[in-house]
């Protein structure tokens, strides 16, 4: 199994503007690209959609507003987000050019041009009506350099007061969760399945936030992702070339380990390290084990048995309600979540 923790690369590793380093920014936290999130983080929020999708009405959003910011036309992001508001008992505001003022995305830009305000105003006057912030900005496709440094959901992130989502800039995180889970419900587990990414041509530049984001889901879910373009001029930019080869790495890691459905089924090796960690910290193995299965589906409810876990080699993550503790040259001990 691979090591979910590692399928998250350092922000030094990825070139990014400083507005967009995964973290949290003012202790918030943004859903500006998956690379952001770990791979456990990025199941839970499969879960939780999965069960959304089987009873989409709510009252999750009730006395909420959220703004959509479209710079950019859309039907199924635009759509999809309006209802989903509503069907979850929030508001939704939809702020486009020509029914609001242009803005200005550069950092000490002089206002003296077309731009009649800047992102900076904007995110903060915007954080104060709502409780969310949706931004989709295609790049300009003048100058890649350029467009690569995502000015405009960066501005957003770095100036709002309330968590920002990426609704599509150079990647489209969103549809990246819709793919994911998509693949999951007609492919079961995804570790080690392939997937081979390629589009057809087209007459004028296109944006390829789309690519990327497929290309980076399916890597951190443990395909084995082949890329066919015409020539090695055609790939994908590098740094999301870069995410993907690292997650692949990850995955390769444990790539000999197996899993058994009950700790009775565990080898011998595995429960001697099991019950090695469970001894030095006064514990049982099995009703740790046990714990952290029932209360795999959050993160935050296995709390120090997660971080026991972590420390002692074993890492935990959540798979449809699975919990799976990998032993670095044992492969990995898998416990089903109690129904």
């Amino acid at each position: 199994m691979p090591d979910a923790t590692t399928h998250n690369p350092s922000p030094s590793d990825l070139d990014l503007k400083p507005g967009l380093r995964p973290a949290t920014i003012a202790a918030i936290r943004h859903f500006l690209n998956t690379y952001d999130w770990s791979r456990p983080e990025i199941e839970a929020l499969l879960d939780d959609a999965r069960a959304l999708k089987k009873s989409p009405s709510g009252d999750a959003l009730a006395g909420k507003t959220i703004a959509l910011v479209f710079l950019n036309s859309s039907l199924r992001t635009r759509t999809s987000f309006e209802v989903g508001a509503r069907q979850l008992g929030g508001d939704a505001v939809v702020l486009t050019p020509g029914g609001m003022w242009s803005l200005e995305f550069e950092e000490g830009a002089v206002m003296l041009g077309e731009a009649e305000e800047h992102a900076k105003e904007a995110a903060k006057v915007l954080s104060r009506y709502v409780d969310l912030i949706g931004v989709r900005a295609f790049p300009k496709l003048d100058d890649w350099q350029d467009d690569r440094k995502d000015k405009v959901l960066g501005a957003f992130a770095a100036h709002a007061d309330v968590p920002v989502i990426n609704m599509e800039t150079i990647t489209h995180p969103c549809q990246e969760l819709a793919l994911a889970m998509a693949l999951q419900d007609r492919l079961g587990q995804l570790d080690g399945k392939k997937l081979l990414l390629t589009w057809s041509h087209h007459p004028k530049p296109l944006n390829t936030a789309v690519a990327n984001s497929a290309l980076m889901i399916a890597a951190k879910l443990g395909m084995d992702v082949t890329l066919l373009t015409p020539t090695e001029d055609y790939a994908l930019d590098e740094r999301y070339m870069r995410i993907a080869r690292a997650s692949a790495e990850a995955a390769a890691e444990l790539d000999e380990g197996f899993y058994c459905s009950r700790w009775e089924r565990a080898t011998p090796a595995q429960r001697a390290y099991l019950e090695a960690m469970a001894e030095e910290d006064g514990d049982d193995p099995v009703a740790t084990a046990g714990v952290a299965a029932r209360l795999g589906r959050s993160q935050s409810a296995v709390g120090p048995h997660r971080d026991q876990l972590v420390e002692k080699g074993l890492i935990y993550s959540s798979k449809r309600g699975t919990v799976a503790f990998s032993v670095p040259g044992m492969g990995a001990y898998v416990e089903r979540a109690a129904p």
